[in-house]
């Protein structure tokens, strides 16, 4: 498991960059699967360098659009965190209290 992910989604795309697939993995059977440990930490270390470096707000809600060949465009907004988070997951309690 990957720091209590339990599982993660993985996109397939087709050559024309279009998704054909998308499968949900248990993160413990990721490795078991094929799939390089090199490309994925890579991705999400490049993926998670990018949101740090463009969503300057914390609790701030955003939205990314990705089109093939464009840069991605990152919109911020105007809502509640809590209105696509539960509130206890934003306050740092546990569910149901």
């Amino acid at each position: 498991m990957l720091n209590r992910v339990s599982r993660v989604y993985i996109g397939e795309k087709s050559d024309e960059f279009k998704v054909t697939n998308i499968t949900s993995v248990p993160t413990h059977t990721l490795f078991h699967r094929g799939y390089n440990r090199g490309a994925l930490f890579n991705f999400l270390h490049k993926t998670l360098d990018f949101i740090t470096n463009t969503c300057k707000v914390e609790k701030g809600v955003y939205r990314f659009h990705c089109t093939p060949f464009l840069p991605v465009i990152v919109q911020k907004m105007d809502v509640p965190i809590e209105s696509v988070i539960p509130s206890w997951y934003v306050h740092g309690e546990c569910p149901g209290r």
